[in-house]
């Protein structure tokens, strides 16, 4: 059972009762109701639900007549409308159905049959007329612009196009005929019954006659003979859809060999304006007249041309497919549209568009055909080349390593490589067509995915974005994706071409160098932990023990002087005082070196104050150091590593800035210690590495670096030449 779901705009409860009850009878459909009471709220219906009939009664609260009916179309074009009309209401019905319903029902004479059979029918006109509409267009690019009468009318006699021409001839303008019955406007009484017949009897019988002559008023109440070709069009169950009616006028019988010799003229002069290459000729094939366009097509002259055969200029390879088309026109179908080639001027090849036109005389045989060619090479040449353009672009995305796919501005894949369904676990890449982009990713990459757009869209292009990517079947890959928009020949983007790599085992790779480093960086910490550990072990063992027995020796030693009274020994332990003294001063040097107490004692701040100290004392560098913030008490190891690392860049300083003045300053940014080391210095250039020149290689600050950011801390460089040098340390805080 075919279901079908239903708008009833009625407000009389009694009367959406009835219909509704009818409608739930029915044995072929199963009806989904959907109800409303006012226009407002139908449109409102019409928006939120799938509707695909219209059944509406034109009294309603607040829309009454016809009125209701244009609210209605202008929401909606493609659903069939059936109108309920009171007893005495006909003439709105009817209006109804000329302005765009599908058909009228009176409310007190509905019955279930009669429900049933006018939902069917404006299904079945509302195809038809969307048909016709589709048409329409075709139709008026054929005649638009001929001197003939064109006309188009629907099954029920309603004229649905009349071209310039005719509108011209009869005074009418399009708005005042478009919709109107054809025999009520233009077809005088006394033969309207007989045209009418005709009418039906070529709507029924295919073979019947489809040309004559009738006579049809103008808007002032003239007659003018018009001789008709008609054409019944038909849909893919052979039900006609349309008729189709070329007219010439005919009027003047009077003098009928001048006039044809006028109308001949004319109709030359007109062709000779044209810019297409026009031709007619016999059934045989003899041209009996080209015209000026024709004749530059072939660089020769008329005479030359008038009496040879219009296939001796079409190419062997299109000429007998060309004869079985212009041998297949006839009354029904007079007209046929063809590409092919012919021979130019030089024996040259070119593309053509040709409209062949079958004309038939009073007794309906053909006596001539007529053909109209526009030369199309180029754009023929831009297809062939856009072809092979396209072949080679596939050739090189099946042979790429790489899944290439394309896809729509709503992201949807339109094309696929062999390479893609591989990567994507798909047998065939046609299997992959239609699929989102997004069902490729995983779900928590597809908010990337949206924002990688935006700036796609910004950018044009979009370059090694990763994402983590689905294969079918579940299992997942890193996939590595660039992208580039698609634009159409106005620039706008039209889709968006993606190239895929699948990276895995790169990222593997890389997740593996980087546990390694961190073991590396790990290990290494540990070692200059242990290694300050075993200095601080050397410095006290050097303070403890040899500091304090070469101090009591300088004391037993200035004993013995005091109560020496030999001028030669006393020589002897004054030098000996002395080298004592100087080894006293050299081991606390040491071991300041070593391990300098007073940054376990006071902190870090001291420490480097303590070394800056040095650098006036030794080097005759000034210094300057600054602590913005109260200091935390450091962890051990973090202590020793910012105190050697300070002293690392101090040490540089020392050996290749040439700087006068140098500063340390100290501050916390929340839970980060940042230490700025500054000279006035030389200055170098950093993003450049050292050469091995006897300054520096580099590989103390990369050390440096390396146990830095084993802490997550970081060392930023900026110099240059000339400019001095800044360096700074960032260090999340891990208190003691």
């Amino acid at each position: 059972m075919n279901s079908l779901s239903v708008l009833l705009i009625e407000d009389n409860p009694g009367d959406a009762f009835l219909i509704e009850e009818m409608l739930n009878a029915s044995k072929d459909w199963k009806f989904q109701v959907i109800k409303a009471i006012t226009l407002k709220q139908a449109l409102e219906k019409i928006q939120n639900h799938t509707i695909e009939v219209i059944i509406a009664d034109l009294g309603l609260p607040d829309s009454q007549g016809i009125a209701t009916v244009y609210e209605i179309l202008k929401n909606v074009k493609s659903i069939p409308i059936i109108v309920l009309t009171g007893m005495n209401d006909e003439q709105t019905g009817n209006e109804a159905v000329i302005r765009g319903a599908q058909d009228y029902l009176i409310k007190w004479n509905i019955n279930p049959d009669q429900l049933m059979r006018s939902i069917s029918y404006s299904f079945h006109r509302k195809k038809i007329e969307e048909k016709l509409i589709a048409s329409e267009e075709k139709f008026r690019q054929v005649i638009e612009n001929i001197q003939l009468l064109g006309l188009m009318l629907n099954m029920d006699g309603k004229i649905i196009f009349a071209n310039d021409y005719l509108l011209k001839l009869s005074g009418w303008k399009r708005e005042e005929v478009i919709g109107k019955d054809w025999l009520e406007v233009f077809v005088p009484n006394h033969i309207k019954e007989k045209i009418s017949r005709i009418y039906k009897e070529m709507k029924n019988s295919p073979e019947f006659p489809a040309a004559y002559e009738y006579e049809v008023l103008t808007r002032d109440g003239k007659l003018l003979v018009i001789s008709w070709s008609n054409m019944v069009h038909y849909d893919q169950n052979e039900n006609p859809i349309s008729i189709t009616s070329i007219g010439e006028n005919i009027s003047e019988r009077i003098n009928y060999q001048k006039a044809l010799v006028k109308n001949e003229k004319r109709y030359r002069s007109i062709i000779e304006d044209q810019t297409q290459a026009i031709a007619r000729y016999k059934p045989s094939g003899i041209l009996n007249f080209v015209n000026d366009s024709f004749c530059s097509q072939q660089n020769k002259k008329r005479e030359e041309i008038i009496g040879r055969s219009i296939f001796s200029i079409i190419d062997p390879s299109d000429l007998n497919r060309v004869k079985k088309k212009i041998e297949s026109l006839n009354k029904v179908n007079p007209v046929l549209t063809d590409e092919h080639k012919i021979i130019v001027s030089g024996n040259k090849i070119k593309w053509y568009s040709w409209t062949d036109r079958a004309i038939f005389d009073e007794h309906g045989n053909i006596a001539e055909y007529q053909s109209e060619g526009i030369d199309i090479t180029e754009r023929k040449m831009a297809e062939e080349a856009l072809q092979e353009s396209e072949k080679k672009f596939r050739v090189m995305v099946e042979a790429s390593p790489d899944a290439v796919i394309t896809l729509d501005m709503a992201g949807k894949i339109n094309y696929a490589s062999k390479r893609a369904s591989d990567l994507f676990g798909f047998k065939k890449a046609e299997l992959l067509v239609g699929t989102e982009f997004k069902d490729l990713v995983a779900p928590e990459h597809h908010e990337r995915i949206k924002s990688k757009m935006g700036k796609l869209l910004t950018e044009g292009t979009l370059l090694d974005v990763l994402y983590i990517m689905n294969r079918k079947g579940g299992a997942r890959f890193f996939g590595e994706v660039s992208s580039s928009l698609i634009t159409n020949k106005e620039g706008e983007p039209e889709g968006k071409i993606s190239i895929i790599k699948d990276i895995t085992e790169r990222k593997n790779a890389e997740s593996a160098i980087k546990a390694y480093q961190q073991n590396l960086r790990s290990m290494a910490s540990e070692l200059n932990l242990a290694e300050e550990k075993e200095r601080r072990k050397i410095a006290v063992d050097l303070h403890d023990d040899l500091g304090q027995t070469l101090a009591m020796t300088r004391i037993k030693l200035s004993a013995i002087k005091s109560k020496n009274q030999n001028a030669e020994i006393e020589e002897h332990l004054l030098e000996m005082e002395k080298h004592v003294t100087h080894a006293i001063k050299n081991s606390r040097s040491l071991t300041y070196e070593l391990s300098p107490p007073i940054l376990y004692e006071f902190g870090l701040a001291a420490a480097v104050n303590w070394k800056l100290e040095q650098l006036l004392g030794e080097h005759n560098i000034n210094t300057n150091m600054e602590v913005t913030d109260e200091l935390p008490e450091l962890r051990e190891d973090l202590l020793i590593l910012l105190f050697r690392a300070v002293g690392e860049l101090l040490n540089n300083i020392v050996k290749h800035a040439q700087a006068k003045n140098v500063s340390v300053t100290f501050n916390m940014d929340g839970k980060c210690l940042n230490i700025l080391v500054t000279d006035d210095g030389k200055g170098f250039d950093a993003l450049k590495p050292k050469k091995k020149d006897g300054h520096t290689s580099g590989i103390g600050l990369f050390s440096l670096r390396e146990r830095l950011e084993y802490f997550d801390g970081t060392l930023t460089i900026d110099s240059n030449i000339n400019k001095g040098t800044k360096v700074y340390i960032t260090l999340p805080v891990i208190f003691k």
